[in-house]
C-alpha cells in the first residue's frame, strides 16, 4: 500500500480481509495509552523506538557501494522517513499498527499537502476511523480493537487513510505462486521510487514492512531496502 502526497481524496474502497484472532488484556490497553506518536518538528526528544535520519545513513552507504561497483543503481523514498520499531508489549502483532504510524509521521512532516497535519497529529482511534466509514465488514471483524493485540492489515490501513481523505493505492501481487509475481513486484516498486516518494507499506501473509527504496545489485539481483519494526536497531546505529 502506498500513500501519497496528492490532494485529498473524496471516495475509495476497501478489502474486507480475513478475520482476526481476539486478545484482551489490561497491560495492552495500560502500554498503549503510554505510546507516544512523535515527528521531527516537535520539540522534544524522540522515543526510544523511534529512529529519525536513518535515510540519509541509507543513501551515504548506497552511494559508498555504488563507487565500489557493488550497486548497479538505487531508488528510496522521501528522505525524512523516520524507523519506528515494536515495543515488547507489540511484538508479535503490532507491525501494522507501526507501520501506519511511519507513514503518518512522513505525512505530517511533507510540506506539499500541509491539510494533512490537521488530520494526523495525534494518535489515531483506527475503530473511530472504520466505524464511522463505508467498512462495516472490517469494523465487524476489529471491534473490540483498543486495549487487544488484534493485527491489522494494510487494508485497514487503506481505508483509515481514504477515509481521512488522504489518497492511497492498494495493490495486490500473487508472487508467492509465480516468479512472474516477483518481476512485477520489484518493477512496481522501481517505478514508485523512480522519484522520492513516500514510503511503501508491503504485507507478506501476517507480517507487514515498510519499504524505503531499492538496490540493483545486478540484472538478475534485486533487494528491497525495508524496515520491519519486528527488528531492534543496533544501538551504535541510533547514536551516529
Amino acid at each position: 500500500m502506498a500513500p501519497k502526497r496528492g490532494p485529498p481524496s473524496s471516495s475509495s474502497s476497501a478489502n474486507g480481509g480475513p478475520a482476526r484472532k481476539r486478545h484482551h488484556g489490561g497491560k495492552v490497553a495500560s502500554e498503549a495509552e503510554k505510546d507516544v506518536f512523535w515527528y521531527p518538528t516537535l520539540n522534544t526528544p524522540p522515543p526510544d523506538n523511534y529512529t529519525p535520519g536513518m535515510m540519509l545513513l541509507l543513501k551515504k552507504a548506497l552511494n559508498a557501494s555504488r563507487s565500489r561497483g557493488k550497486t548497479r543503481r538505487a531508488g528510496l523514498c522521501w528522505d525524512r522517513a523516520i524507523y519506528i520499531c515494536g515495543q515488547p508489549w507489540d511484538r508479535g502483532w503490532g507491525c501494522g499498527y507501526r507501520n501506519f504510524v511511519m507513514a503518518c509521521s512522513g505525512l505530517v512532516e511533507q510540506q506539499e499537502q500541509p491539510m494533512y497535519f490537521a488530520l494526523l497529529d495525534s494518535p489515531i482511534s483506527l475503530v473511530y476511523v472504520i466505524f464511522n466509514c463505508y467498512d462495516p465488514q472490517g469494523a465487524a471483524q476489529l471491534s473490540p480493537l483498543v486495549g487487544t493485540s488484534k493485527w491489522i492489515g494494510v487494508s485497514d490501513l487503506y481505508t483509515a487513510f481514504s477515509c481521512r481523505g488522504i489518497p492511497c493505492e492498494l495493490v495486490d501481487f500473487n508472487y508467492k505462486r509465480s516468479f512472474g509475481g516477483n518481476e512485477a513486484l520489484m518493477k512496481w516498486v522501481v517505478n514508485h521510487f523512480s522519484t522520492p516518494k513516500m514510503p511503501i507499506i508491503l504485507q507478506d501473509g501476517l507480517h507487514s514492512r515498510t519499504v524505503v527504496g531499492f538496490e540493483e545489485v545486478d540484472s538478475t539481483t534485486f533487494n528491497l531496502l525495508v524496515f520491519d519494526p519486528s527488528r531492534y536497531l543496533l544501538s551504535i546505529l541510533t547514536t551516529l
